[in-house]
């Protein structure tokens, strides 16, 4: 997603809450700084490592719009992760720095104070009160401070919010447009390339009837039968009758020839 163009840049709106959010920023290292220079409270310093990350995802979105030599590492998904991680961290901020200021609840009478020259908790003070080793004591400005630290905190928060917002909104609707446009329907002057068949609208079909079941026909032969000899039966033998022949003479001897 690069800016290429005006047209595709951020809404002025955007570019105004990111000018605010470098003012904020400003006054919220200025009063960490002071109050840090005298004693260094853990709070503060986030404080400050917010201002500084703030001071990078600012010149990141203008960079990445008005520079084109940058541009293409610009994407929705970044834009929406810096600004959702500010978001998040400033609201840090502001509980840490407004149970920062809740902490100083005793009234104390300090008699003298003094600078070792240090940049960083520089200031010792001594009271009339024992206090425990690591101890802080604060004034009336100092306190005024962490609450106007924790205030302008709450602002920077409720600022990338804003912008978060807006940038997931953007996003979703450049991606319902796509999904859209993805695919377009044909309209009637549609140019049908030239080695494409015409489409020929097919005749309607007539309904299925169901038909009776008809045996089908199978052609009758005549079966020629085996040839048998008719059936005689068979005549009952006549009973045997002993037949009588007639006496035969006997041999005579024959006298042989001489």
């Amino acid at each position: 997603m690069a800016f290429s163009s005006p047209a595709d840049r951020s809404p002025l709106w955007i570019h105004i809450v990111r000018g605010v959010q470098i003012l904020f920023s400003l006054i919220i290292i200025g009063l960490s700084g002071d109050l840090i220079h005298g004693y260094y409270f853990n709070q503060l310093g986030f404080a400050i490592f917010c201002v500084l990350l703030t001071w990078l995802v600012v010149a990141y979105h203008f960079a990445t719009e008005y520079n084109a030599s940058v541009a293409k590492i610009r994407h929705p998904f970044a834009t929406i992760g810096l600004d959702a991680l500010l978001a998040l961290f400033w609201l840090s901020a502001m509980g840490a720095t407004a149970a920062l200021r809740a902490s100083f609840r005793y009234s104390v009478d300090v008699e003298d104070c003094y600078s070792n020259g240090h940049a960083i908790d520089s200031d010792t003070c001594i009271v009339d009160r024992d206090l425990e080793k690591r101890d802080a004591v604060a004034s009336h400005a100092g306190l005024d401070m962490m609450s106007g630290i924790a205030g302008l905190s709450a602002l920077e928060w409720l600022l990338f919010t804003a912008c978060l917002v807006y940038y997931i909104l953007t996003w979703y609707q450049g991606r319902s447009k796509t999904s859209r446009t993805a695919y377009q329907p044909p309209t009637e002057g549609y140019a049908m390339p030239s080695n494409q068949q015409p489409y020929a609208q097919q005749p309607p079909q007539q309904p299925y009837v169901q038909k009776p079941y008809v045996q089908p026909y199978v052609q009758q032969t005549d079966v020629q039968q085996p040839y048998e000899h008719p059936y005689v039966q068979p005549q009952h033998a006549q009973p045997y009758q002993q037949q009588h022949y007639a006496s035969q003479q006997p041999y005579s001897s024959q006298v042989p020839y001489s």
